[in-house]
């Protein structure tokens, strides 16, 4: 329950800074109703780390839609062999819609972490296509962290991760000593570069979370 209070408050810190902006409240159809002129719309992309599904962030979405006017919800599952499949739906008008990528392989491990990545961009590909978004904000839990800042050294000129949140991610896995460098912390410290403000990306570590 504390967990959530403080990521409630993160949150509404995003909702107070102009991430979240006005909806529409008439909902709709997802398929082939958004329209171009939506190049503003910038959602917010929840990953959650091992083992987690697409349901992971349910309360607090509950919790969200309860003190401010309703985000649409889209869940995002990418299968193993690249498939995106969606549940939901998003309404028209909405903005800052909320959206969750989970993965069907949702394992531990820095191998599943670097694939995951790649299914994290072949789901970006299609929802910007798709909702005609050039930008959005994240929130990573754990592992699902990793995946997000990964996305954004890997993929600098696909759709731009502006703030990312993240929450208990193991940067350096579990060692307690900085001076002992896991190999996710020197994989990502290789393309740190592309994390500069110049990119907008604001980052907040948590826990045992670090940057170097």
């Amino acid at each position: 329950m504390r967990k959530l209070r403080i990521v409630l408050i993160c949150v509404f810190c995003l909702v107070l800074g102009g991430v979240i902006g006005t909806l529409g409240t008439t909902r709709v159809a997802v398929q082939g109703l958004v329209s171009p002129q939506k190049a503003d719309r910038q959602p917010i992309v929840f990953v959650p780390g091992s083992g987690g599904t697409n349901d992971r962030f349910d309360q607090l979405f509950k919790t969200v839609n309860q003190h401010y006017r309703q985000h649409s919800i889209l869940k995002v599952e990418v299968m193993a062999d690249g498939q995106v499949k969606t549940k939901g739906q998003i309404v028209w008008r909405d903005k800052v819609p909320l959206i969750v990528v989970s993965f069907e392989n949702n394992n531990d491990g820095d191998e599943n972490v670097f694939k995951q990545t790649e299914w994290f961009e072949k789901a970006m590909q299609q929802l910007t296509k798709q909702y005609h978004f050039k930008k959005f904000n994240g929130v990573g839990y754990s592992n699902g962290g990793l995946v997000l800042t990964r996305y954004a050294e890997r993929y600098p000129k696909e759709a731009q991760l502006s703030r990312l949140l993240t929450i208990g991610t193991p940067y350096n896995g579990l060692n307690a000593s900085i001076k002992d460098e896991s190999p996710m912390l020197t994989d990502l410290k290789s393309q740190k570069e592309h994390l500069s403000k110049k990119n907008g990306c604001l980052f907040r570590w948590w826990h045992n979370d670090w940057w170097g």
